[in-house]
């Protein structure tokens, strides 16, 4: 309901009210209708990453299960490998489970999480790992290629560049040329660096050029002396 005071025009005297009254039952029907669709949605989807991690989860137990019964070196690390891999697309699950709009996780949070798995892995103390990360929210189709990258290149780093023991430093660093709309992500060693031409021979780094190119972006790997790994990428806008 409205109601409007009417005055005289000459004397400003007030002479009544004018109100209107409409029934709008039919459009808060509709509305509520909207928001509980959009609150079952909801609740469906964190169902869904809540049993993707835990299958996930399941997986990584197997895996241990194997790994603790497995006497060849070869076999135990490509289980580790596996069991990396794996880690790395449930905690996308797990933070969009844990997320507001379960669409989209803050990548700077994700990308710490996973280095700190992967450091815990191979569990290294002469290794120093810094990461710096600029604030940006991705979706789950973004957020598993990248991840898997920085598995891949981080397992790479903590398995080869650092021989007999030796010190050593891993820096991760992600920007954002906002006017460009293009992102950055650097990882760089200060080891022995990578043999010439032998780039793209193990399949951890053929898998980190597939899913490079899968995201549209672009990778370039040099050594100075350690190895630099450079990814660019503009993320799809929606």
């Amino acid at each position: 309901s409205i109601l409007n005071p009417l005055f005289d025009p000459a004397t400003g005297v007030f002479k009544g009210m004018v109100g209107v009254t409409r029934d709008i039952q039919e459009r808060k029907t509709k509305e509520f209708e909207i928001m509980e669709g959009t609150r079952q949605k909801e609740n469906l989807l964190k169902e869904i990453h809540h049993r993707v991690k835990n299958n996930f989860a399941i997986l990584v137990s197997l895996i241990n299960m194997q790994i603790a019964q497995t006497r060849n070196p070869e076999l135990l690390q490509s289980l580790t490998n596996l069991q990396l891999r794996i880690r790395t697309m449930a905690l996308v699950h797990e933070m969009l489970y844990r997320s507001s709009d379960f669409e989209k996780i803050s990548f700077p949070g994700y990308l710490r999480s996973l280095a700190s798995v992967i450091a815990g892995t191979y569990n290294m103390r002469n290794i120093e790992l810094t990461i710096e990360a600029e604030e940006s929210v991705m979706d789950i189709e973004a957020s598993i290629p990248l991840g898997l990258m920085v598995n891949e290149i981080l397992s790479n780093a903590y398995k080869h560049a650092f021989p007999d023991g030796r010190t050593g430093k891993i820096e991760v660093r992600f920007t954002i040329d906002q006017e460009a709309g293009e992102h950055t992500l650097i990882i760089r060693d200060d080891g022995v660096g990578m043999p010439a031409g032998d780039q793209f021979r193990s399949m951890g780094l053929q898998v980190v050029q597939i899913l490079c190119t899968q995201i549209e972006g672009t990778l370039n790997i040099t050594n100075s002396p350690g190895a630099t790994f450079t990814i660019k990428f503009k993320p799809p806008v929606k």
